[in-house]
């Protein structure tokens, strides 16, 4: 797992990384806390790794902790690259925190990452032997992403389906092409599209009524979005409203003024 700088997490200080620090102590106090490692799981299609840790003791805690990640690789000769997140926590017993680290590249695969909570022994714990946990994780599927564009082409309305997410691949797709008054379905079987990819269906017909045709997709019964078109075959022309003629805009000349002459 190469993994880019660890951000902060949302309960706590993003800029933390560079401020907390923690500093080695041999002696548990009576009131110490107690760390363990208790979930590990991927997000934002495999670039964020959260780490949740827990204070399972009855004594609370304030203060700097670390937290090292590292792959466990599947060769036992491999040797990981760990990476390491210092955040200023305040945790009541049996309280827990999030803490995310950016994966860079995304994790497209499952793996087994290995949390370990203060890994240097630097917060004196009531007890030590707790704090390391392996993990297996899977980068969350996050599912299509589709989107509809159509065009009216003459008596043809051509639809194209996007798909900006992970690759779908279904039996069940359905565009349903509507006007006041008249629906029409159109059975795609089977519809595959790529990640990044687009199909364009084209041998739709115009319906012959209607201002604008709404199309609408489901994949699975599910609706997964629509758009609409106006539709050419439909004019709607608003009646002249007649404009007097002052002559002046025109440019002709009004009716003449009399001559009245000068009074005499």
């Amino acid at each position: 797992m190469d993994t880019g700088e660890p951000e902060g997490n949302g309960e706590g200080d993003p800029d933390s990384t560079t401020t907390a620090t923690a500093t080695p102590t041999s002696t548990a106090p009576v009131n110490a806390p107690d760390f363990i490692p208790t979930n590990a799981v991927l997000l934002d299609r495999g670039a964020t790794l959260r780490v949740t840790i827990t204070n399972t003791s009855t004594n609370s805690f304030s203060g700097a902790i670390v937290v090292r990640v590292e792959e466990v690789p599947d060769d036992p000769d491999e040797v990981a690259t760990p990476i390491e997140l210092a955040e200023n926590l305040s945790m009541e017993p049996n309280d827990t925190a999030a803490l995310n680290f950016t994966i860079d590249p995304p994790v497209t695969e499952q793996i087994t990452v290995r949390v370990t909570v203060d890994p240097d022994d630097a917060v004196a714990e009531s007890s030590e032997d707790n704090n390391q946990v392996d993990f297996i994780v899977v980068p969350p599927f996050a599912g299509p992403d589709l989107s509809l564009a159509a065009v009216v082409s003459g008596d043809v309305l051509r639809v194209t389906i996007a798909n900006a997410g992970d690759p779908l691949s279904t039996n069940d797709a359905r565009l349903v092409i509507s006007v006041p008054g008249e629906t029409t379905t159109r059975t795609i079987s089977p519809l595959a599209i790529g990640e990044g990819e687009s199909v364009e269906i084209d041998d739709i017909a115009v319906p012959q009524t209607g201002e604008a045709i709404r199309i609408t997709l489901f994949i699975d019964g599910v609706n997964e979005g629509s758009t609409s078109v106006p539709n050419p075959n439909v004019v709607d022309i608003p009646p002249e409203t007649p404009t007097p003629d002052t002559g002046e805009e025109s440019g002709v000349e009004g009716p003449e003024e009399p001559d009245l002459g000068d009074g005499s």
